[in-house]
């Protein structure tokens, strides 16, 4: 476990996790010297920032059996503390308004801990999804390099599903795409599969591709370049002409290569 939350003893062992964690080939900390200081977590601080890692299940979160579930996955937070998750979590769906399903690094105390609740997150936190009208929502921010990595193997997938149209009728997706070069966007709806690869240097702000019965503009879902600003690119998709009818699912996966 390469959780540092106090000033706990630590070992070789624990700092190599950190850095295989990260990209990194493992720094081979071999010897039996033991590492008894609370600020290791600026190891992790200065070199990634907050969000997820591309490690495990990448805390993914789902809905089945009318409960939510969080699965594995290791997040990092803006002080570099990290915390891994290696079973998955499930929380009991609350009524009477979102739920905000994140991970919460209270300082205060030194605790990292799931969450589920109707108020927004504050303070220190990372927002893994948003549940409402029976649809969740993928709201995680995966962590980004804040120094140059090798490419190879540097990959997420964002993920977003819904069986009804969403109550603002779109849903915002984020992608940190440092040094990336090509976004796959893997599309499903009532039937119909697409797949469309997005190029960061060829695309215009506004492009977009529709998916469904667009031959007579009745039902189709658009989804729609919006904005690359500070490495983080931001698709739109819009449900205002889409109509689900009993089995219909909308899934989307957003494939991101050459970055974290």
């Amino acid at each position: 476990m390469a959780e540092i939350l106090d000033n706990e003893v630590i070992t070789a062992e624990i700092l190599n996790e950190i850095s295989t964690d990260l990209g990194y080939s493992e720094l081979k900390f071999t010897d039996n010297e033991k590492f008894g200081n609370d600020k290791l977590n600026l190891i992790t601080g200065d070199l990634v920032s907050s969000g997820i890692l591309n490690i495990l299940n990448k805390c993914e979160c789902t809905v089945s059996d009318g409960k939510i579930k969080v699965d594995t996955g290791v997040i990092v937070f803006s002080d570099g503390a990290k915390k891994r998750i290696t079973e998955a979590n499930e929380f009991e769906i609350l009524t009477g308004g979102i739920n905000y399903i994140y991970a919460k690094n209270d300082t205060s105390t030194g605790k990292i801990y799931l969450v589920n609740s109707l108020e927004e997150p504050t303070d220190d936190f990372v927002l893994l999804a948003i549940y409402s009208d029976g649809s969740i929502t993928d709201r995680r921010a995966f962590a980004k390099a804040k120094v140059e990595l090798p490419t190879e193997g540097n990959s997420y997938c964002k993920k977003i599903s819904t069986t009804s149209v969403p109550t603002t009728k779109t849903i915002m997706v984020n992608l940190s795409v440092a040094n990336a070069s090509k976004i796959f966007i893997r599309t499903y709806y009532g039937g119909d599969y697409k797949l469309v690869c997005f190029n960061t240097e060829t695309w215009s702000v506004g492009e977009y591709f529709r998916i469904g019965n667009t031959s007579g503009s009745i039902n189709y879902v658009t989804t729609r370049y919006v904005s690359n600003e500070n490495d983080v690119i931001t698709f739109e998709i819009d449900f205002d002409r889409a109509h689900f009818y009993d089995g219909y699912v909308y899934e989307s996966e957003f494939y991101v290569y050459g970055g974290l």
